[in-house]
Parts: C-alpha cells; sequence; structure tokens
C-alpha cells in the first residue's frame, strides 16, 4: 500500500488511557526514539532516501515498542483502529478512477 508522503502520520494509540507506570515507559520510548531520529537527521552521510527509511523504521520499531507496553484490552483496541483504518483505506482506493 502506498503511504501518502504529505498526510500527518496516524496515531492508533490515541484516546487509550494509561497507567502511569504505562506513561513513564512510553515517554522513555519517546525520548530514546526521538534521540535515534535526531541522529538521522545530522548525520551528513546519509542520502535523504536514507534517511526516510531509517526515519520511517524508527518510527515503526516505536510503535512495536508502545505496543508491547498495553494490556491485552489496549492492544484489541489499537489493533480495531489499525484495521478500521486500513479498510478505510481500501474502500478510498477502490473510489478513485484509474490512472491513465
Amino acid at each position: 500500500a502506498q503511504v501518502k508522503r504529505d498526510a500527518p502520520p496516524v496515531d492508533d494509540f490515541s484516546g487509550l488511557n494509561y497507567t502511569a507506570d504505562q506513561k513513564t515507559e512510553i515517554d522513555k520510548i519517546h525520548r530514546e526514539s526521538e534521540s535515534q531520529r535526531e541522529a538521522v537527521v545530522k548525520d551528513q552521510t546519509l542520502t535523504a532516501d536514507q534517511k526516510g527509511a531509517m526515519l520511517l523504521g524508527y518510527t515503526r520499531m516505536e510503535s512495536g515498542r508502545r505496543f508491547r507496553v498495553l494490556s491485552p484490552e489496549q492492544r484489541r483496541q489499537v489493533r480495531h483502529k489499525i484495521v478500521a483504518r486500513r479498510e478505510a483505506d481500501q474502500a478510498a482506493q477502490r473510489r478513485q478512477p484509474p490512472p491513465h
């Protein structure tokens, strides 16, 4: 599936009620991921494509780490959001006319 490059990332974790421990762990994950992303952006040896791929990879890794912090019920909620978003994206693609 193609990703819209100009669209803001979707936060499948929005709306969850975290425990204090979860908040602490997620904040730690975010800080570590942000540090990694900053290092990539500042790296002058990488091409724009390499930077983009690495930034996307770090974002995906952060999401995976955040997912593992969740309770089983929270994981179900996030999975439900992901499935609904993918179905909506697929429906939108089917409505678009084919390119000429």
